[in-house]
């Protein structure tokens, strides 16, 4: 016999190896346990065959995949650029460092930046276009330069029908673009504006520049997190390459732990937390194993008051129970049947 490393080739001749942890030394003696032919032996090309596909387009490259294409010999491949988005709030009542100590009589904190971009980061590149004022001409002039220099523009605020919400005439004053929508029945998210741009959409004279996107978001915070969790998210990874299918939250059924009261108008995303309730089982505790892998159902827990404004019933959520208005049910009873985007 003869020793090898791992991962060395086989000496001419042999078709099995003997792990040394298996063998009996003694002197220049070995004793080899029996052995079968091709025993621990890995056959050059094992691993995958010609024709196996190694990395699916349309799929964020993981770090399998890529230690699988550096295994098979690549350099490179081909990648789409994550997309540039820029996040706005708005409004006077949003406290800076500008406009001196914080007033809590007349300010209120901005989380809604700072959450979007810890949501969006993953996806996109962010960059933070600050706080806009509650001013037409400002939002027309931090639209322009954000679609000159971003995929995709978010704003926060304004979005409503309040003297100060500029953010759907804003969008509607480009010299080329179109508000696809400017309301969305659910909740939260009522005052939800999208519309497609160009790079060069609020400069008349210029021909038309790159594909660009703009939300107008929510400027209650909760509100804000949803809707670009479901709005948002997915168009940055449709532009990130992803392919249609692995776009939007993924679905599952669910049961509700206890009675939900339903909004008496729009159907609700309900933030809730989610656990496994193992089917009953007339064996059950005979093989623990067989009980960890048993039937059941996700179960859904309300996270509390969903209010807009309370971000404490975003703490803890693992998914957003989707729920019918109460024209379609008096009350979402334990045990019903729901859907959800995680």
């Amino acid at each position: 016999c003869r020793y090898v490393a791992t991962g060395a080739p086989l000496p001419p001749g042999a078709d099995a190896v003997a792990k040394q942890e298996a063998c009996d030394a003694s002197g220049d003696l070995i004793k080899l346990p029996a052995l079968a032919p091709g025993a621990d032996v890995r056959a050059a090309g094992c691993d995958w065959a010609a024709g196996d596909e190694l990395a699916a387009a349309g799929r964020p490259l993981t770090a399998a995949d890529v230690a699988i294409l550096a295994a098979s010999g690549r350099e490179s491949v081909d990648a789409v650029r994550r997309p540039r988005v820029r996040v706005f709030s708005s409004g006077e009542e949003v406290w800076t460092p500008a406009k001196g100590p914080f007033d809590a009589s007349k300010h209120v904190r901005d989380a809604n930046r700072a959450g979007l971009a810890a949501l969006l980061a993953p996806h996109a590149e962010v960059s933070d276009g600050g706080v806009l004022p509650d001013d037409f001409e400002a939002w027309i002039d931090a639209l322009r330069d954000a679609v000159r220099a971003c995929d995709v523009v978010v704003t926060t605020g304004g979005a409503s029908v309040g003297r100060a919400d500029h953010a759907k005439a804003a969008l509607e004053a480009a010299a080329r673009g179109r508000v696809a929508f400017g309301r969305l029945h659910m909740k939260p998210g009522k005052p939800t504006t999208f519309a497609t741009l160009d790079a060069n959409s609020y400069d008349a004279g210029d021909a038309p520049g790159d594909p660009r996107y703009a939300f107008a978001l929510p400027g209650n915070p909760v509100s804000a997190l949803v809707t670009a969790t479901l709005l948002v998210v997915p168009a940055l990874k449709r532009l990130g390459g992803y392919s249609s299918e692995l776009c939007p939250p993924p679905e599952a059924p669910l049961e509700l732990a206890d009675a939900v009261a339903l909004d008496a108008v729009r159907p609700e995303y309900h933030r809730v937390t989610l656990d496994w309730r193992p089917a009953a089982r007339d064996d059950a505790g005979t093989d623990q194993y067989r009980a960890r892998s048993a039937a059941g159902s996700l179960v859904a827990t309300s996270t509390g008051v969903q209010r807009s404004s309370r971000l404490l019933s975003m703490k803890g959520a693992v998914a957003l129970a989707c729920l019918p208005e109460r024209g379609r049910a008096a009350n979402a009873a334990p045990g019903a049947s729901a859907t959800l985007p995680a």
